[in-house]
């Protein structure tokens, strides 16, 4: 029944393949056993028996119709007249475009350097085939080939490898000399140590100063020198600084409130 919505011939179970069936009479006879009438057997079993390898008949019909559907359910399709884009005489007309017409539209390619049919070379045609293409006529192939980056750049290697000598040595000075400064600016291991306790140096004996810690936020401290001198009170930094400096009057009494330290 599924053969005859399609169009395609009725078979009996001798010449739905002949072939298979002269072979293998056993099978086919097991099969009207099974389903009786050849109407009843299941579609897809029917298809397969057809033919050996690829599609049968009825196989390649469902496929056909398949994709006729898909292509003339789409909208765009030139011959879907449901949609209104082409009349009758403009769809005949794009039946009869050929290769050789797009080719001749989209181009600057004359009438005179085409032939009718482009898929096909015909005696008479514009532009004849000189020879047919072979192996022969190529050109030789390249043989494999390695690029060496060192040859040709030694010396470039060379003073790339001293470079890369020399960057300890650059770190090295460069370290050095920061060191050096530093020690002109006045920074002293001692500075390293966080405790607030008295600097013993070589300063007058009027003079007195201690390591401390300002606050200036709320959870940010600074390590700074607080120096006593008579009448003046500075404050500068380990490095030497000055921040602030309060000078005081004669006989002026200046509080001073000692906290347990935080450290």
């Amino acid at each position: 029944m599924l053969r005859k919505t399609y169009n395609l011939p009725e078979r009996t179970w001798s010449t739905i393949n002949p072939k298979l069936y002269a072979t293998n009479k056993t099978m086919f006879d097991k099969l009207a056993a099974l389903y009786g009438d050849i109407d009843y057997l299941d579609s897809y079993v029917g298809g397969m028996l057809e033919v050996d390898n690829g599609p049968g008949e009825l196989f390649k019909a469902i496929i056909k119709d398949q994709f006729e559907r898909l292509r003339d359910s789409d909208r765009f399709w030139f011959e879907n007249k449901q949609n209104g884009l082409f009349t009758d005489e403009e769809i005949q007309l794009i039946h009869s475009i050929t290769l050789r017409d797009i080719i001749r539209e989209t181009t600057e390619i004359s009438d005179q350097w085409l032939q009718k049919d482009v898929f096909f070379f015909k005696d008479g045609d514009p532009c004849p085939q000189p020879f047919q293409v072979n192996a022969t006529g190529l050109e030789e192939c390249v043989p494999f080939m390695r690029f060496d980056h060192f040859t040709g750049n030694e010396v470039t290697y060379i003073f790339t490898l001293i470079g890369l000598g020399c960057i300890p040595l650059i770190c090295f000075g460069v370290g050095y000399v920061l060191v050096q400064r530093r020690r002109r600016m006045g920074w002293d291991s001692s500075f390293d140590d966080l405790s607030a306790t008295a600097i013993e140096d070589d300063a007058p004996n009027d003079r007195y100063h201690i390591q401390a810690f300002e606050w200036l936020q709320e959870s940010y401290v600074r390590q700074v020198i607080v120096e006593f001198s008579p009448g003046c009170l500075t404050v500068r930094k380990p490095r030497g600084l000055n921040l602030r400096k309060m000078i005081f009057p004669e006989n002026a009494q200046v509080c001073s409130i000692v906290g347990q330290s935080f450290m």
